[in-house]
């Protein structure tokens, strides 16, 4: 899950930079904080469950970005593919949407097999705050087109 938020934050921050339309670098760059906060929850409730110094993930120990989006999707494969598409807001708001969802039920998903009641609960938390990026991203998309 920490790489997959990791990998979506480096997205959303890669458009962000590239767009040209303040609008949407403003979208792009709030969308970017979401993930930012999820990555800080599941730092947190990992320190929690074992110690302030345990790695999270593997790319903690050796400071790489991770490559892994929601959706489990290749970063650098995904946005250059998606790149070309992406010239105007009803694009970007489609896509987003269409990652959000991709979140939501991977979350949702999670909750439903996970037999270890915390991991059950975080998932479902995780799928709360997705279910809000996605009616934020869809009252954007129908205030602007």
């Amino acid at each position: 899950a920490y790489a997959m938020e990791d990998g979506l934050l480096q997205f959303y921050n890669t458009l962000a930079a590239e767009n040209p339309l303040p609008d949407m670098k403003k979208l792009f760059q709030r969308l970017a904080g979401f993930e930012e906060k999820h990555k800080k929850r599941l730092q947190q409730e990992y320190s929690q469950e074992h110690g302030e110094n345990a790695p999270l993930i593997a790319t903690a120990k050796t400071g790489r970005k991770s490559d892994i989006m929601e959706g489990g999707d290749r970063l650098s494969r995904f946005l250059e593919s998606v790149r070309p598409r992406l010239n105007k807001p009803r694009d970007i708001l489609e896509l987003a949407i269409s990652l959000e969802s991709q979140a939501l039920d991977l979350y949702g998903r999670l909750a439903q097999k996970s037999a270890v009641d915390k991991s059950k609960q975080l998932f479902r938390r995780l799928a709360d705050e997705e279910m809000t990026h996605l009616n934020y991203l869809v009252q954007e998309f129908e205030e602007r087109i």
